[in-house]
């Protein structure tokens, strides 16, 4: 096992992953609520579906927004300062949302929760990367991912329980409190030396030359070539899951909100499961020759399959899929490491947080054009079903497409291009 000066010992191993997996599962918390109090924010402020849209991903329009700066601010300040400054926004976020008496309050108190989240894993594994070995750093970032599932999971049959004694509002009231107890706690707990260690891997470097090399990556057809399947393919995941999965079982299959959370709840556990799964199989994955690229195809070949079974499949019984949806969207997981590992590893920190920026973006526009077109197909005839079923067959079809040019464009890997120049 590697060691190194920096690398923690005793209490703090697990001290310290406990503060990020603690702000990640808030995070991730806070992403997935907006599937569960759906019902009663269209209710109250009488939103249409493109509206709905429109607001859950502000949280994602924020948090893309973000990704661009904030390598660079990691990279100047270090994770604790940055991590903990912007968690004190997502606070701030869930109680202008908690407060909100228009839809004007409510997209802006999302888009801070959103943009104070923005760093949750990046400044995770920012961390990581200096405070432990590097055999431990993928099983780290699973876990992490993991925490971020049993977030999704809390805010499923719980946050019904808590809407039915109290409101949603008192859902935001406490999201807020606990977003500024784990800023608190990741400020003052944190160790001080990655910080001390970044700024002085900086000095001397201008901003402009930071943002250099955002071009070197944005203009890398390698980089495009996943980033595409990451804005056509792999988000629309996060856009159903985080949102329109639980519009789905009541609109479509017609589930009560209750039996809705429910099942929000079994699908949370098995993305879980699927995060467990896809750590511990990892090796496997590599002891058989199997590529990225091949996981990437077939993991979208497969969820692809599944929005079929959803989109055509009338009968209510067939809700167990969304499941199996689940599961398979967990192996995307795999892709944004292995973008980061293509570059130099001086320019690693930007390859991920500009893919982070194209997945996020992705989610965005998916979890808005999902509600547009339900309302577009409803003003043309259809019925909520099949308004619903008819937009999610729009989606698998651009998903096709970017399956086929994913699989036919094969640009090399930047550090195949520079080895074969050398």
């Amino acid at each position: 096992m590697t060691t190194s000066p920096h690398h923690l010992k005793g209490a703090a191993v697990i001290g310290v992953f406990l503060c990020f997996a603690f702000a990640y599962l808030m995070s991730f918390g806070m992403r997935s609520v907006t599937a569960v109090i759906a019902p009663e924010l269209s209710r109250d402020f009488d939103l249409s579906n493109a509206q709905l849209g429109f607001l859950g991903s502000a949280y994602f329009l924020a948090f893309a927004a973000m990704q661009l700066p904030l390598g660079i601010w990691l990279d100047r300040f270090g994770s604790r300062r940055v991590h903990a400054t912007l968690l004190m926004f997502s606070a701030a976020g869930c109680w202008l949302f908690a407060h909100a008496g228009t839809y004007t309050e409510l997209w802006i108190g999302r888009a801070l929760i959103g943009a104070g989240v923005a760093g949750g894993l990046m400044s995770a594994l920012k961390a990581y990367r200096f405070w432990y070995p590097a055999e431990r750093q993928q099983s780290l970032a699973a876990w992490t991912l993991m925490s971020g599932s049993l977030g999704a999971l809390l805010v499923t049959v719980p946050a019904r329980w808590a809407i039915e004694l109290l409101s949603w509002r008192w859902v935001f009231w406490g999201g807020g409190s606990l977003f500024m107890v784990a800023a608190i706690v990741i400020f003052a707990g944190l160790p001080r030396d990655e910080e001390q260690h970044s700024a002085r891997g900086a000095a001397g470097s201008s901003v402009a030359e930071l943002t250099a090399g955002y071009r070197q990556v944005f203009r890398d057809p390698f980089f495009w070539r996943f980033a595409m399947m990451s804005l056509l393919a792999h988000s629309v995941s996060s856009a159903l899951t985080t949102l329109w999965t639980g519009p789905w079982l009541i609109q479509v299959n017609g589930f009560a909100a209750d039996r809705a959370a429910q099942i929000l709840l079994l699908i949370n556990l098995s993305a879980l499961i699927g995060f467990l799964g896809v750590g511990a199989v990892q090796p496997w994955i590599r002891a058989r020759g199997w590529s990225t690229q091949v996981i990437c195809a077939c993991s979208t070949a497969a969820a692809i399959g599944v929005q079929l079974l959803l989109a055509l499949v009338e009968s209510p019984a067939i809700w167990p899929v969304w499941l199996v949806y689940a599961m398979t969207a967990t192996f995307f997981s795999m892709v944004q490491p292995y973008v980061g590992m293509a570059f130099p590893a001086s320019l690693s920190g930007r390859a991920l947080t500009g893919y982070n920026l194209l997945v996020f973006s992705g989610t965005f526009g998916w979890q808005w054009m999902y509600g547009v077109l339900i309302d577009v197909y409803r003003s043309l005839g259809q019925t909520d079903a099949g308004a619903y079923r008819r937009t999610m067959l729009t989606g698998v079809a651009v998903q096709v497409i970017a399956l086929i040019v994913f699989l036919v464009w094969r640009p090399k890997p930047p550090a195949e291009r520079m080895a074969g120049t050398s």
